[in-house]
């Protein structure tokens, strides 16, 4: 269904620490046919507002999107095991050139305010797409967003905010896992965990300070925002009970979550279940003693302190 003429809301933004599940959550929110998104096309090709308009062609495929956006398992990753037809359809991406195009740095200095052209800018470029996905919500979702809050909030004083947290131990584990943690420039820094260990640092604490540093910085941008206009959630309940968390994500966004049964029958497919974190039995006593002692205050402020046994 192609919806055109709809009134349309601010744009939202959800935001979460790198490897808390932030890119399954925007793909299983981008998934309701009422949720606009930024797709890979757009960040290949930032001033080609009009390749957005793919988006529409899986607006109520819900099979395609299944097999382009999910893995076998539920996962939002697909690797190599991306089916090669599934790489040409359009997938919820972060978009970074679409942000560079709007003004917005991607190392945002703490005190960092917009210009009133580039807020300008900003709210049209966001508007523009909003419209050419034919949706009247879009939703963005941004590692870099962590530093943008007051930014965004600033261009766009009603927009919501949804915020995932993971445990950050395992956060931490799952950062020392990936393929591009090693050579990712580290903001707080500046310098890449591989040039960092080379000088004696070790990388699962780097992992640890990180997770710390992205939660502390997108707390203090949330505290400028008023509590009506945030929603927060845990991966881990996420998991446990996906209907029960998208459907009070989606409302809160504005979002009817029974527009398509259909959204809720690709859910079902997904078959998401918690299994419990894995960074205990890797660690060492020294290591999640060096771990907890860089991210025990973040872990009591979003609710794991009880974890820490």
């Amino acid at each position: 269904m192609f919806m055109e003429n709809l009134g349309g809301s601010p744009p939202a933004f959800l935001v979460g620490a790198g490897r808390s599940g932030t890119t399954l959550l925007y793909k299983l929110l981008a998934a309701h046919p009422l949720v606009g998104y930024l797709n890979n096309y757009l960040t290949r090709l930032p001033r080609f507002d009009s390749v957005i308009l793919g988006n529409r062609l899986l607006q109520d495929h819900y099979t395609l999107k299944r097999r382009a956006w999910f893995d076998d398992r539920g996962g939002a990753f697909l690797g190599g095991r991306r089916h090669r037809p599934g790489r040409w359809f359009p997938t919820p991406e972060e978009c970074e050139p679409f942000y560079k195009r709007c003004g917005f740095p991607e190392m945002v200095p703490s005190n960092w305010v917009p210009t009133a052209e580039t807020q300008s800018r900003a709210r049209r470029l966001f508007g523009r797409i909003r419209q050419l996905n034919g949706t009247p919500l879009l939703l963005s979702k941004r590692t870099a967003n962590n530093r943008r809050i007051p930014a965004l909030h600033a261009t766009f004083p009603d927009s919501r905010f949804v915020v995932l947290h993971r445990d950050g131990r395992a956060v931490a584990q799952s950062l020392v896992q990936v393929h591009w943690w090693d050579d990712h420039i580290l903001y707080w820094d500046g310098r890449t965990p591989r040039e960092l260990v080379r000088r004696g640092a070790d990388a699962l604490d780097l992992a640890a300070q990180n997770w710390a540093h992205e939660v502390r910085d997108m707390s203090a941008g949330l505290a400028c925002i008023p509590a009506s206009q945030v929603i927060y959630l845990r991966y881990d309940e996420l998991l446990t009970e996906p209907g029960a968390q998208l459907r009070r994500v989606l409302t809160f966004l504005g979002v009817d979550p029974d527009y398509s049964p259909g959204y809720w029958q690709l859910i079902a497919t997904l078959n998401l279940r918690y299994q419990g974190e894995h960074w205990q039995p890797r660690w060492t006593a020294e290591q999640r003693a060096r771990v907890e002692a860089v991210q025990a205050d973040i872990l009591a402020a979003v609710g794991y302190l009880g974890d820490l046994r």
